[in-house]
């Protein structure tokens, strides 16, 4: 798994060298909960997300705020 993970983060170095915009850091299961809310069009969801060990209620409050429940 590491090999992928840091074959990736290079290239993503790269792009942003050459394409001179910055690197964002995001959460990945938050990223997950935006995009089925843009796919469903829902407004306020509730998210129960289960994924092996990491599993988490959250709500989105506003784009830069998603609490845990």
């Amino acid at each position: 798994m590491g090999g992928p993970l840091v074959t990736c983060a290079v290239v993503a170095r790269m792009l942003s060298q050459i394409w001179g915009v910055p690197i964002v850091g995001v959460n990945h299961c938050v990223g997950h909960i935006e995009m089925g809310r843009i796919v469903t069009g829902a407004v306020d969801p509730v998210v129960l997300y289960v994924s092996g060990g990491n599993t988490q209620a959250r709500t989105r409050l506003s784009a830069l705020q998603v609490f845990w429940l």
